[in-house]
């Protein structure tokens, strides 16, 4: 782990991340030899992230030639202008952010139980309010389903997380960005506004 104010290792807060974030980007190894970026759905189980997909297409080839991927979870938060830091300098000008990278080795699943778990754990996330049949291996309603998709797991083998919501300023200037903030009250601003609050309270 770098060094550095802005990264943590803290378990928590990489699973609050992880847990919250809808789309989540994995790079992989193409087999001609160039990187791509894939952007997903995604949802932690324990330690690992699993994913869905075609048992086709380019994505899936690639995942077949080289396990080795990069996963990133980015959650953008304020932009704050160079002007709520100094009068004159431009340099102070940034965005709040928290992110999660991965590396490590990808699998495919292919025990049915596990794949209808997962697929049940996807629906789960981004589709709390229910509204369908649950998903089990043995319903024929799903044969076909679980049959064309690939379910794709990843282990990570290097974690590095970076939140940066101000902690890096003294506490009364982190209190007149929470006002500025709350004050603009635009797009994520208060939700920022919280990020920025809660290193007060850890006495950060």
């Amino acid at each position: 782990m770098k060094q550095n104010e802005f990264y943590t290792d803290d378990i928590k807060t990489i699973r609050e991340i992880l847990d919250t974030a809808e789309v989540g980007y994995m790079g992989v190894l193409t087999p001609d030899g160039y990187p791509r970026v894939v952007p997903v759905n995604f949802v932690r189980v324990g330690e690992i992230i699993y994913l869905h997909g075609a048992n086709e297409g380019e994505k899936y080839e690639s995942l077949k030639a080289s396990d080795k991927v990069t996963f990133l979870v980015s959650v953008p938060l304020s932009v704050i202008p160079s002007y709520w830091i100094s009068v004159k300098s431009a340099g102070g000008a940034t965005q709040f952010f928290k992110s999660v990278q991965m590396n490590g080795r990808a699998f495919f699943v292919e025990a049915l139980t596990e794949k209808a778990a997962v697929l049940q754990k996807l629906m789960d996330k981004y589709q709390p309010e229910g509204g369908f049949k649950e998903i089990t291996h043995n319903d024929k309603m799903y044969t076909n389903l679980l049959k064309n998709t690939a379910v794709i797991g990843i282990r990570a083998e290097k974690v590095t997380v970076k939140v940066k919501v101000g902690q890096q300023y003294p506490e009364e200037r982190r209190r007149a960005l929470i006002e500025k903030l709350e004050d603009r009250d635009r797009g994520v601003d208060r939700a920022t506004a919280e990020e920025v609050r809660k290193t007060l309270l850890q006495g950060r």
